[in-house]
C-alpha cells in the first residue's frame, strides 16, 4: 500500500485539499490515505451539516453524509444517497469515524471512506484526473435523523484530486422550486393583498370595486392553491412536510378554503348575520395575510433568494402596509366626522 501511495504521489495525485463554503459556514478538507479518502467536515449549525460526492452539481444522484448531534450529545454521521431532490435514503455505513466533536454549536467530524465501496448508491472517488463535485449543505433540525429539516443553504466545488484543484460551483435550483416561489409571491404577496385593499378602500367606486375585488381574489386563490399543490408534489417522496414552511403553508391552504366558503355564503347588505359575516371575513383575510408574509420570508431563506429580490419585496410590503394604515386612519377619521352632530349656530 505504501508503494501505491508513493506511485500516486509521483503521478501527481493530490494527497490533501480543502475549501470553505461561500457563506463561510462549512469547511471541507480531504486527504488520501492507506484505507481510502479521509474527509473532515466542520461547520457551525443549529441542526446538521453535510457533504456529498456527485458527478454533477446537484443533489439527485449524490452520495451523501449528514452529521448531527444525537440525543446523547454525540455527533452522529449518516451515510445515504439521493435519488431525487428530497430527504436522502439511508445506506449501510461505508465509513469509519476517526474523530468527532460538538462545541459552541460547531460540529466537526473526520472519517475515512474507501475510494470504491462497491455499494449501489455510493460514488467512486476518482483519483485518475476526472473531476467530481464535492457538495456541502447545512440546515436546522433536532437530535434524530427524522427531525432534520430542509437545508438553509448548499453548494459545492468542482474538485480534481489529481490536479490539486477545486473551484466553487453553483448548484442550480430545481425549476419547480422557482415556479412554486413565483406563484406564492404573486398570489399571497401581491394579488390577494391588493384585492383586500380594493375591498377596504374602493367603495367610492360602487360599480367596479366588487368585480375588481372578486377577480383579484379568484386569481390569487387559484394561483396560491396551484403553488401549494406544487409544493406538496415536490415533497411527496419524503418527510420534510413537518418543516415549519410546509406547516404554515398547509395552514394557509385551510384558511383559504374556509375563506372561499365564507365568501360564497355572503349575506345581503343589511341581512341577518351580515355583521358577523363581515368580521369573520376580515379576520380570516388578516390571518392569511400575516401567515403569508411570514412564510414567504421563510421560503426566501430556504431557497436562498438574492438580497436585492428580498429588498424589493420588503419595499413593496412596507409601502403596502404604510399605505393601508394611512388610508385606514383617514377613513376612520372621515367616518367619525360624519357621525358627529353639527353644532347649532348661536
Amino acid at each position: 500500500m505504501l508503494f501505491k501511495l508513493v506511485s500516486l504521489s509521483l503521478l501527481g495525485v493530490c494527497l490533501a485539499g480543502n475549501f470553505t463554503s461561500p457563506d463561510g459556514v462549512v469547511d471541507l478538507s480531504w486527504a488520501l490515505g492507506e484505507d481510502g479518502m479521509t474527509f473532515t467536515v466542520r461547520g457551525r449549525s443549529n441542526g446538521w451539516i453535510g457533504m456529498g460526492i456527485n458527478s454533477a452539481p446537484q443533489m439527485a444522484g449524490a452520495d451523501l453524509f449528514l452529521a448531527f448531534v444525537n440525543t446523547s450529545g454525540v455527533v452522529q454521521l449518516v451515510d445515504g444517497h439521493a435519488e431525487f431532490e428530497g430527504r436522502p435514503l439511508v445506506d449501510t455505513p461505508n465509513f469509519q469515524i476517526l474523530s468527532s466533536s460538538f462545541e459552541s454549536n460547531i460540529i466537526e467530524v473526520t472519517f475515512i471512506r474507501p475510494l470504491n465501496t462497491g455499494e449501489p448508491g455510493d460514488r467512486v472517488i476518482e483519483i485518475n484526473g476526472q473531476s467530481q463535485f464535492l457538495l456541502w449543505a447545512h440546515g436546522p433540525g433536532g437530535n434524530t435523523y427524522e427531525s432534520l429539516q430542509h437545508h438553509d443553504n448548499r453548494g459545492g466545488a468542482l474538485v480534481n484530486f489529481k490536479l490539486d484543484s477545486s473551484q466553487i460551483a453553483i448548484i442550480p435550483k430545481p425549476k419547480k422550486w422557482t415556479v412554486h416561489g413565483i406563484l406564492m409571491v404573486c398570489s399571497l404577496g401581491i394579488t390577494i393583498p391588493l384585492g383586500m385593499a380594493v375591498a377596504k378602500f374602493g367603495r367610492a367606486f360602487p360599480r367596479i370595486w366588487f368585480p375588481v375585488h372578486r377577480t383579484t381574489q379568484i386569481i390569487g386563490v387559484l394561483a396560491a392553491i396551484s403553488g401549494i399543490s406544487l409544493g406538496y408534489y415536490m415533497t411527496r417522496k419524503f418527510k420534510w412536510r413537518h418543516h415549519r414552511h410546509a406547516a404554515i403553508g398547509t395552514t394557509i391552504l385551510v384558511l383559504l378554503v374556509v375563506q372561499v366558503f365564507i365568501a360564497l355564503v355572503r349575506p345581503h347588505p343589511g341581512g341577518m348575520w351580515r355583521i358577523q359575516w363581515y368580521w369573520a371575513h376580515m379576520t380570516f383575510a388578516l390571518a392569511i395575510f400575516v401567515l403569508s408574509m411570514v412564510n414567504i420570508y421563510i421560503g426566501f431563506g430556504i431557497y436562498g433568494v438574492e438580497h436585492r429580490l428580498r429588498a424589493a419585496f420588503t419595499a413593496w410590503m412596507v409601502v403596502f402596509a404604510v399605505s393601508f394604515a394611512v388610508l385606514t386612519l383617514t377613513k376612520f377619521l372621515h367616518d367619525r366626522s360624519k357621525r358627529e352632530p353639527t353644532a347649532n349656530p348661536v
